[in-house]
């Protein structure tokens, strides 16, 4: 209890600093969430008149039930599905920066203090110690993701609680759970808090960038793709695609959105195991108990 007790302890003093990234991020998000939506279903309305207008002229009769759609299944002239869409594509990168960033400072952070040493001299086994260090992780993990789908139950309203949205959350639940795993690894290499920050986030956004976050993963090439299927951020986009770019989420659809999910959460126990690899690996060098820099 007592690294859960500095833990929060800790967590306590840079609270202020993460929400201040979440909402930087957040507002960022929606920002861009809103401007393309409204490009989108501003082309939309423009097409629709367009096309009755053709209609009209050739046809000689008025066309009704018009709808546009991206990549044939997005119904662009639907403003709730667009910001559904986009929302939680970006917000890809808003999750995996604040949970792993967020997640890695802190025990950086922790690791220095008196606390961590204490604990480090008694007689702590160090499978205990370890599970110690990665519940508390997703504590802050889970906290962050509640904290986005607030976020997104302001933006959407009533939509977020339909199939899509629950669907939605589900996905990025699995993210930041990925995004915890990814931050335990990444604290085996690099345990300066000031590098760590800088280093993760780099390395989010290319993962971002070759995923398909900013981009859609059809235009990606065949090498980009084979890259990014070793990142959880390409199943989490793909899954999110499959959400929001069907009309009618049909039984085959259910079947590859929990595959993509159930990856996702697979690259987060390969990143748990690989840490405590490396981490078993150091301690059998250092003689010691999750010994730091």
């Amino acid at each position: 209890m007592e690294l859960y007790y500095a833990f929060f302890k800790i967590l306590r003093h840079n609270i202020r600093a993460i929400i201040i990234y979440i909402l930087v991020l957040l507002g960022l998000i929606i920002f861009l969430t809103f401007q393309i939506q409204n490009i989108k279903y501003s082309d939309a309305v423009h097409m629709t008149e367009e096309y009755e207008k053709i209609w009209e002229d050739y046809i000689g009769t008025e066309p009704t039930g018009v709808s546009f759609h991206l990549y044939s299944s997005l119904d662009i002239t639907d403003s709730q599905e667009l910001k559904l869409y986009y929302f939680f594509n970006y917000v890809a990168f808003s999750i995996m920066s604040v949970t792993a960033t967020g997640i890695a400072i802190m025990f950086a952070e922790f690791q220095n203090d008196n606390t961590d040493r204490r604990i480090r001299s008694a007689l702590v086994q160090e499978g205990k110690l370890f599970f110690l260090y990665m519940s508390a992780g997703l504590i802050l993990a889970v906290c962050i993701w509640f904290i986005h789908i607030l976020a997104a139950v302001c933006l959407l309203g009533r939509t977020i609680f339909g199939i899509k949205g629950i669907l939605a959350a589900l996905n990025m639940l699995a993210l930041a759970v990925s995004a915890h795993g990814f931050a335990t690894l990444m604290m085996q290499f690099i345990r300066n808090k000031k590098r760590i920050g800088v280093t993760i986030n780099m390395l989010v956004l290319i993962m971002c960038l070759i995923s398909g976050v900013f981009t859609p993963q059809y235009l990606l090439g065949d090498t980009a793709k084979a890259i990014a299927v070793l990142m959880p951020t390409y199943w989490y986009v793909k899954a999110g695609d499959i959400i929001c770019m069907n009309q009618f989420i049909e039984t085959f659809n259910y079947i590859e959105i929990i595959r993509c999910i159930a990856i996702q959460f697979l690259f987060a126990v390969a990143m748990y195991i690989f840490a405590l690899v490396v981490n078993k690996e150091r301690e059998d060098e250092a003689g010691g108990v999750l010994k730091g820099e």
